[in-house]
């Protein structure tokens, strides 16, 4: 690396060392002719050895406590010179079968030409006593492979890639680590997860690779369309595109342009003519919204079968068998929902829309049709089922995720649709394009759709806005509600919910009130409010601070943010008991009990139901759990979610859950939370927005504590920045509409 200087020092002993993380505080000695100045060493080091030499490349530090240090960011182990240094490197553990005495007679036989007989000679081990021939060739193997592993670890972390990366890089090519780098640094982006382009271009200055190479062009383009669909877009206007690329990668735009095309023609992106120009697709993205776009037209143009019954009378029968009463716009969009192949039916807290579908499913119950109810989340399908008294599923559950031959995809499709003669899908806001892709598809001809959710909360954490476009594309039947119901009119959590998606101040701190406004100015003042409430609020009042708290975040950074927050409440509320009980990986810590969430798709994790024995796979993003059992020397814990589904996590799954006891508002849609504490602290205007306000309110059941200052709040909801999302959803439906055939 550039300014990095060499020093050549033995490892005498290891003050610290992690496994985890391969971080290192090792007290040395300056090898003959180093002029190393100090005698500590700090750094991510793989696998270092006490009493072994290395050369060190790195920097001096100077560490407030500690005083001047080396920090390295590299080592390779050097060729031992004396039986001392032999000998650690023998009972290092490196090379098992060796111990003390089988190292005493290897030592004795060879000497300082110990580990070279080894290297390159290990056949003269056979004739010592003790050594057969399977493991001479063990010790041999072992050697060169700590041998190996650490000249190669070394040359990675050399030209830029941290301890992690450069672990994964050897795990997957092993020897051919080295070739495979120098030869194609950017296919590492396809074949390693957590290698992105940004890590990747880092290293090539090293490596001499041109600036403007096929290879790494492309690569930057592609990793403009990712990105693109990490904050939301189905595709890129092609300017933009191009601009964005051409800044990153720091060239002109026509060699941008000039690329596009070779990478339509291997299906990476592709190119379609918009109304307003040229998009940009990841060539799966576009597949699926396309389809998306057709299999909603076709079903929309299909005809449902007829109840042959007045409807008006089976809403009284509901009415009456169920206890309830319906406005003139509830008994509309019952009726609508009956009439129509696909409503849907939009509309904040406290207007109406459970009971709208309690009556929707007592009608079709009566009159004997097949109804499912599916939401994306393990959470709002249970929430559905505790106020329906239907069973409700999550989307992979109902599409039969992992009942395919190979145990991967969705069972229901096209070709084996699902049987129901209706479909709910609640909480539709939070449905991205993909999911339903895979939704839609399965969803046979004639079947009644009632699609619900709450047009004002953030769109879908993955790529598209669904059910804003659906709404967009007026092809389809929406049901507005607007009134609140009198039995939500006491509800300063509904109140204030309206209150905040009209741009108004919340009214706070009212006598039995259930929505509260702490003013702190300072970010100190905002965590000691958190903490008192979690701590000692929460116990006074019933709760459960672990279950039924949840401190929502506008961001992940900052003092007030989930990762400095998940800390201070982690340690806090579950404090650490042992070394045993806890598990340390790359920064966080997982102990037994801690409140955790999944944070990426994974359809392959298995899962058993302690409750139910039922078993299955695929735990998915925003699925919240708690740690039921750590097993540190296997590198193992156990998550039970939802309904007693208990997933097991090797280290490799590690990145997949991060700790929960504070989250982000994105991260919390879907769920429903007994008492949301929101910390309100200044933020960038596409994070602080009266939508994000909103849907942290609207996680709520019981009780809204919102901590910080009040200009905060009025920023927020005077902020007039909108999230654009570039999907053509909405589009397609309109010219599928139109079509006559």
């Amino acid at each position: 690396m550039k300014n990095s200087i060499e020093v050549r020092a033995t490892v005498k002993r290891l003050v610290f060392y992690s496994d985890q993380t391969n971080y290192m505080v090792a007290r040395v000695d300056a090898a003959k002719g180093s002029d190393l100045q100090v005698n500590t060493i700090i750094g991510n080091i793989a696998n270092p050895v006490e009493g072994c030499t290395y050369i060190f490349t790195g920097n001096y530090v100077e560490h407030e406590k500690y005083g001047r240090q080396f920090n390295a960011v590299s080592a390779v182990l050097q060729e031992e010179k004396n039986e001392d240094e032999i000998r650690a490197v023998l009972l290092s553990g490196i090379i098992k079968g060796v111990g003390e005495k089988r190292a005493d007679i290897i030592i004795e036989a060879f000497g300082e030409k110990t580990l070279d007989i080894i290297e390159n000679d290990y056949k003269k081990l056979e004739k010592l006593g003790g050594i057969s021939k399977k493991l001479a060739k063990e010790i041999h193997d072992y050697y060169i492979e700590h041998k190996e592993e650490g000249k190669i670890l070394g040359f990675l972390q050399n030209i830029g890639f941290g301890v992690k990366a450069a672990s994964s890089i050897y795990e997957l090519y092993g020897k051919h680590s080295i070739e495979k780098v120098k030869k194609d640094p950017y296919s590492l982006i396809k074949d390693i997860d957590g290698i992105g382009f940004l890590k990747v271009d880092k290293t090539v200055a090293n490596l001499g690779l041109k600036y403007d190479s096929e290879k790494r062009v492309r690569a930057g383009i592609l990793h403009i369309i990712e990105n693109a669909g990490n904050l939301g877009h189905c595709y890129l206007p092609q300017e933009e595109l191009v601009k964005s690329a051409a800044a990153l990668l720091g060239v002109d735009d026509d060699i941008v342009t000039e690329n596009l095309l070779p990478l339509a023609a291997t299906n990476d992106i592709f190119i379609e003519e918009g109304s307003e120009g040229r998009r940009i697709y990841p060539f799966n993205m576009y597949t699926f919204e396309e389809n998306l776009a057709v299999y909603i037209s076709k079903l929309s143009k299909a005809e449902t079968d007829d109840l042959r019954v007045d409807i008006n009378n089976l809403i009284d029968e509901a009415e009456v068998t169920k206890g309830i009463r319906l406005s003139p716009m509830q008994r509309k969009a019952v009726s609508a929902c009956m009439e129509e192949s696909i409503s849907i039916i939009t509309g904040g807290p406290g207007t109406g829309k459970t009971t709208i579908i309690y009556t929707i499913l007592s009608i079709l119950k009566s009159a004997g049709k097949n109804v499912e109810i599916a939401a994306p989340t393990g959470r709002a399908a249970m929430r559905i089922t505790e106020t329906s008294s239907f069973e409700a599923k999550t989307i992979h559950r109902l599409l039969e995720y992992g009942g395919t031959e190979s145990g991967k995809g969705f069972a229901r499709n096209s070709k084996n649709p699902l049987e129901c003669d209706a479909l709910i899908i609640d909480e539709a806001s939070m449905v991205d394009v993909i999911l339903a892709y895979s939704l839609f598809k399965a969803i046979k001809p004639g079947t009644r759709i009632i699609v619900v959710g709450d047009s004002d909360q953030l769109p879908s954490v993955g790529a598209g806005n669904v059910l804003a476009d659906l709404i967009k594309s007026e092809v389809i039947n929406v049901i507005r509600l607007t009134e609140i119901f009198r039995q939500n009119e006491k509800s300063m959590i509904v109140q204030n919910a309206h209150a905040i998606n009209h741009r108004k101040f919340p009214i706070c701190n009212t006598e039995d009130g259930d929505f509260f406004f702490l003013e702190r100015s300072e970010n100190p003042a905002i965590i000691n409010v958190i903490m008192n409430l979690c701590k000692n609020s929460a116990k006074r009042n019933g709760y459960d601070p672990m279950q039924d708290f949840q401190v929502l975040c506008i961001q992940k950074k900052g003092e007030c943010g989930t990762e400095n927050l998940n800390s201070i409440l982690q340690n806090m509320l579950n404090p650490k008991i042992d070394d045993n009980s806890e598990i340390n990986y790359f920064g966080s810590v997982f102990r037994i009990g801690d409140k955790v969430m999944h944070i990426k798709n994974n359809y392959d994790l298995k899962w058993h139901s302690n409750r139910t024995g039922e078993r299955g796979r695929g735990i998915f993003n925003g699925e919240i759990g708690n740690i039921v059992f750590v097993s540190k020397a296997d590198d193992v814990l156990a998550v039970e979610y939802t309904g007693g589904r208990v997933a097991r996590y090797s280290k490799p799954e590690f990145k997949e859950i991060q700790p929960a006891y504070a989250i982000t508002v994105h991260k919390s849609q879907g769920n429903e939370f007994p008492v949301v504490i929101m910390p309100v602290v200044g933020a960038a205007p596409m994070l602080a927005t009266k939508n994000l306000l909103y849907t942290a309110v609207t996680r709520a059941k019981d009780k809204v504590v919102l901590v910080g200052k009040k200009t905060n709040i009025f920023y927020m909801l005077k902020n007039n920045f909108e999230e654009k999302r570039y999907s053509a959803l909405a589009e397609r439906l309109k010219n599928l509409s139109e079509l006559i055939f």
